[in-house]
This record gives structure tokens, sequence and C-alpha cells, in this order.
């Protein structure tokens, strides 16, 4: 199921980026005991980027698999494979 359409703000990239998700991806959430949750992704999707500015769009294939967990303590790890979507922004990309 895509996620909700957003924008992100300028200081992503030094102008506003507008993010639809277009496709028929699944998640399937796994809880355990211990309270660690791991999420599955799988499914066509793609990311409808557009430039706030121009109306430039771009639309690249994301459709992973991926696989996300995340523990107690609010740690995470992510394992994406294929074509996947990752947001950063610019402090975490140096």
């Amino acid at each position: 199921m895509p996620a909700q359409p957003f924008t992100l703000p300028a200081g992503f990239c030094g102008f506003k980026i507008r993010v639809a998700f277009l496709g028929n991806q699944y998640s399937k959430v796994l809880k355990s005991a211990n309270g660690t949750e791991i999420t599955l992704t799988t499914g066509a999707t793609r990311i409808s980027s557009t430039n706030r500015n121009t109306g430039k769009t771009i639309t690249p294939n994301v459709s992973g698999p991926g696989k996300t967990t995340v523990y107690p303590d609010g740690s995470a790890l992510l394992a994406l494979k294929g074509h996947s979507g990752l947001f950063l922004p610019p402090d975490l990309t140096q």
C-alpha cells in the first residue's frame, strides 16, 4: 500500500520536491516478544519526484525488496536490495 504524497523541504537539495508513491507495494509487520519490529516490503512501485519550481518530474523504479528492523532501544537496521528509494537530509550524506 503506497504512502501518502508529501513534500520534501528545500533544505534537502535547494528546492521543494513533491513525492508520490505509485504502484502496489506490500508490507508485512512482524513483532517479537522482546519488542523488535520487522517490516518486510515487496511489490512493484515507483516514486514520482517533482521539482515544485520547474514542474520537472522523475519516476524511478524503487521496487526493492526491503527489510526494516526497529529494535526496542529505537535503533534501526535497513536492508535494501534491488532498486530502492531513500531520502536522507544533507547532513547525513556527507
